[in-house]
């Protein structure tokens, strides 16, 4: 979509700022991650014709005096007022993005100084418990002299990273000190996947959102009539990248806004862990009862009390207990009777509770180490001889049975990365195969554990997310390359 800012002359309207302003080249996407969910830019020309333009504009919304009394107050915090802060950094660029930390949207300042001389800024001090990232002090100046959207929740922390200023919480930040943020620029991953550049040409405000990183935001974006439209349209694609920029042309402001719909994307392969967060259900889940055949549902209440409800959501008992369960209860016959017992973990131990609640001796069952997820429930031979997997805390996977012991010929699965999930069998050829996604990467392991069958590095690494097709001989994959290809191995089991 295209077209011509069409607002009066008027110094209230703030898209008149760029009338008399120059634009630059936007560089904000080479210091991002790939996974940022969205970011807003102003590209500066000149820092002081920006300050006296946004001045004009923040008179004819609050009044001069009002204006003076918030960059006065500013000064006295720091005994630098911001304007002449912003001139003696010459100020280039400035911008606030988010990308999620884990589970939690964080978000960022970045101000980009043509004089790095000035880097590090005055009054920022060395953080003793992380060399690189240090205090700052001049929280609210840019949302002052740069306009209001330009302020993050957080801006008590910063880095400098190739001539930037990034502020935010010192969660986020560590997401450039750990190496993760960088290690695939979003500038990079776009180019990869095919999309225009964001800097491509000069322009006066650029803004960037990924619907497939938070489907969510497309509701901030359009109204609602039209947000269901567009999600329909990029429901299937791997990527879903929109841009809006602002660029002078022919003595006019021009708008633009494009959404980008990518079904295949070739993804550098990280080398830096990207996300380390292990999701444990914390259910209802469905269990079935041997007496009506039914399916029930177990859950644990906010006091910890385990808990049954028929199929009508009427309770059949509630029983205490003392720990969290570790995202997993599935049914097993362990009498071999017909009769179904509810299994599940907590803590380091296993246990199985009949369908009145009570426990079944000889459980619980302590595996020796805290488990994080799990269990998984497997009869392999069709004899009601139970074996389970869980993930420990200590990132391995263990296979046990009902009497906590692993198999003999049992090797353990324990990469170097973060482990995201419980294995996925897989099937070729009749023998039985362990998926196993990390926090970079795909693996696959022989039944009994031991090492990866599938060890490859750079672009030929198997993506995490790639679906794993069984096929005569092996499985077919995707790779960081966006390639499928077809990886063969022998025997397992």
């Amino acid at each position: 979509m295209t077209g011509t800012a069409v607002a009066g002359s008027g110094p209230d309207r703030f898209i008149n700022l760029f009338r008399n302003t120059g634009g630059a080249v936007s560089h904000v996407s080479d210091v991002l991650p790939s996974y940022t969910v969205s970011f807003f830019s102003v590209p500066v020309g000149n820092v002081s014709d920006y300050i006296s333009a946004y001045r004009m504009y923040s008179d004819s919304r609050i009044g001069q005096s009002m204006y003076d009394s918030v960059l006065g107050s500013l000064s006295q915090k720091t005994g630098l007022p911001p304007d002449e802060w912003a001139v003696a950094l010459d100020i280039k660029e400035v911008a606030v993005a988010s990308f999620y930390v884990g589970r939690d949207l964080e978000s960022i300042l970045l101000l980009k100084a043509g004089n790095r001389s000035r880097i590090p800024v005055p009054g920022t001090t060395e953080d003793a418990g992380d060399a690189a990232i240090k205090e700052y002090r001049y929280d609210g100046y840019a949302s002052a002299l740069f306009g209001t959207l330009f302020s993050v929740p957080d801006e008590s922390s910063c880095i400098y990273e190739s001539g930037w200023i990034i502020a935010g919480s010192r969660r986020a930040l560590s997401e450039y000190t750990g190496g993760r943020a960088l290690d695939n620029s979003l500038s990079s991953f776009m180019e990869d996947a095919g999309c225009p550049s964001i800097s491509q040409g000069e322009s006066h405000f650029a803004g960037y959102f990924s619907f497939t990183e938070d489907d969510r935001i497309l509701d901030n974006v359009f109204r609602p009539e039209y947000a269901g439209l567009v999600r329909a349209s990029y429901s299937d694609a791997a990527f879903a990248p929109a841009v809006f920029r602002v660029v002078s042309a022919k003595g006019e402001l021009k708008l633009s806004f494009t959404i980008d719909r990518i079904e295949d994307i070739r993804s550098k392969a990280p080398v830096f862990e990207r996300d380390t967060v292990v999701l444990v259900p914390k259910g209802p889940f469905k269990v079935k009862n041997s007496a009506t055949g039914k399916m029930n549902t177990f859950y644990q209440n906010e006091n910890l009390y385990l808990c049954l409800n028929d199929e009508n959501g009427k309770g059949m008992w509630g029983v205490g207990f003392s720990k969290p369960l570790c995202g997993r209860a599935a049914t097993i016959d362990y009498f071999r009777n017909g009769k179904l017992q509810i299994i599940f973990a907590a803590g380091s131990e296993i246990y199985l509770l009949d369908r009145l609640g009570r426990k079944v001796a000889p459980f619980p069952v302590d595996l020796g180490k805290e488990i994080l997820l799990g269990p998984d429930v497997y009869d392999f031979n069709g004899r009601r001889t139970y074996n389970v997997m869980v993930l420990h805390k200590d990132n391995t996977i263990e296979m046990y049975n009902l009497q906590g012991k692993r198999p003999s010929a049992w090797k353990g699965i324990a990469p170097d990365e973060t482990i995201r999930n419980l294995p996925e069998p897989v099937k070729v050829d009749g023998s039985t195969w362990w998926v196993v996604r990390t926090s970079i990467q795909t693996l696959i392991y022989p039944f009994y554990g031991g090492d990866a069958v599938t060890v490859f590095e750079g672009d030929r690494m198997i993506r995490p997310d790639s679906e794993v097709v069984p096929v005569k001989g092996g499985v077919q994959v995707t790779r960081y390359d966006g390639r499928t290809v077809t990886v063969e191995f022998g025997k397992s089991r």
